[in-house]
């Protein structure tokens, strides 16, 4: 195939066949540009942190309502239930909100936290199977939609004029019981059905089972997100933004190919990127409206963001090669440092105008030697 022409002496005049080092060649103080098994490490290291904070925070809470049933759980769950929750990109918001909240036992906002948590937590437990016999809050942070995590299918209202808000939920020996609050209305289906390839099933009681948009390997494909809108609204609006970006209601079809043929290009082309990009995406969010073609988010870690359409499929395949390696260099600078100076020391950098931080300057090399170690391969 054939790039664009782009001019990327810049990036080739940066350096881009060794590792970044902080002064010597051990690994622990070294990124490398290629993806390697080595690197599980560290992604192991970084979710290890906040799997132990959140089992401190939890055990901390227990006296507070609704935190005892989600500590008894977390104890339960196997260490790769635990890993899902912490990996999610919705952790990563909620850990954020919560440190800046600090709010008081029995305040809204702080049940609306543990709701959210509640969430997480139990899409893992019943991913594993494991018992759920108290009732668990659970908030729908998505338009009428309860998102179980780690399961291709989501719970809604069957009547969408009376979306779900928040409902509780149990399950025991593979029988799943869920209750509005708002109404009282119930229904129960087995765990089972959370598994189904079936498109949309009745789950009785007001309820219904529609299968998510995922990619092979749990990558989601993000449509109407409560959580993601309300980001996006919270963006500054300028020449590098523009307007607020836009949600799809329902992910188009079209879309939804075009990200299939995009990650099938690196899976070809570039397998341990593909295998990479699989251990550190797990939400795919399109939207319209919005001058940048893709980022990520520190806070929204694992979730990469791009404008649909894209100019075309190679623009699309080197923005989740380009984003997927921040996010690869997130996790690495959660558990171990690239330099040795602050955070103040800043360089000029030949990707921008202007003096840059040094852990940015480093992300832009980084990136920007993978797409042409990408585009070497295509």
């Amino acid at each position: 195939m054939v790039w664009p022409t782009t001019e990327y002496s810049a990036y080739e005049s940066a350096g881009v066949n060794s590792g970044f080092v902080n002064g010597n060649d051990e690994w622990e103080a070294t990124i490398h540009l290629l993806p390697c098994s080595r690197q599980e490490d560290f992604e192991y290291r970084s979710i290890a942190k906040r799997v132990d904070a959140l089992g401190r925070l939890l055990n901390a809470r227990q006296a507070a309502p609704g935190w005892r049933e989600l500590a008894s759980l977390w104890h339960e769950m196997p260490a790769n239930a635990r890993i899902l929750v912490a990996s999610h990109p919705t952790f990563f918001v909620w850990a954020r909100e919560y440190a800046g909240q600090r709010t008081k036992q029995g305040d809204r906002k702080g049940l609306r936290l543990c709701e959210r948590l509640a969430t997480l937590i139990c899409g893992a437990a019943l991913s594993e199977g494991l018992d759920i016999v108290e009732p668990i809050h659970l908030a729908s942070e998505s338009t009428n939609r309860l998102t179980i995590i780690g399961s291709n299918t989501y719970i809604c209202a069957a009547d969408s004029s009376r979306p779900l808000q928040i409902v509780t939920l149990t399950h025991q020996n593979g029988n799943v019981r869920i209750r509005r609050e708002d109404c009282g209305e119930q229904g129960g289906f087995p765990l089972s059905i959370l598994g189904s390839a079936v498109s949309c099933i009745e789950l009785g009681g007001g309820f219904r089972a529609l299968r998510a948009d995922v990619m092979q390997g749990g990558i989601e494909v993000v449509s109407a997100h409560t959580m993601v809108q309300a980001f996006f609204d919270g963006l500054p609006t300028g020449p590098e933004i523009g307007v607020s970006p836009r949600l799809y209601p329902v992910i188009p079809a079209e879309t939804r190919s075009r990200v299939e043929e995009a990650l099938q290009i690196i899976e070809d082309a570039w397998p341990e990127m593909r295998a990479e990009l699989g251990r550190h995406l797990h939400m795919i969010v399109p939207f319209q409206g919005s001058a940048r073609v893709s980022f990520t988010n520190p806070t929204w870690q694992g979730a990469l963001f791009f404008r649909d359409p894209p100019a075309d499929i190679w623009a699309l395949v080197e923005a989740f090669v380009h984003e997927a390696s921040h996010l690869q260099l997130n996790v690495f600078l959660s558990v171990a440092r690239l330099h040795e100076w602050g955070a103040e020391r800043t360089a000029q950098s030949p990707f921008r105008e202007g003096p840059r931080p040094l852990d940015a300057l480093f992300h832009g090399v980084f990136v920007f030697a993978r797409i042409i170690l990408m585009r070497a391969r295509c």
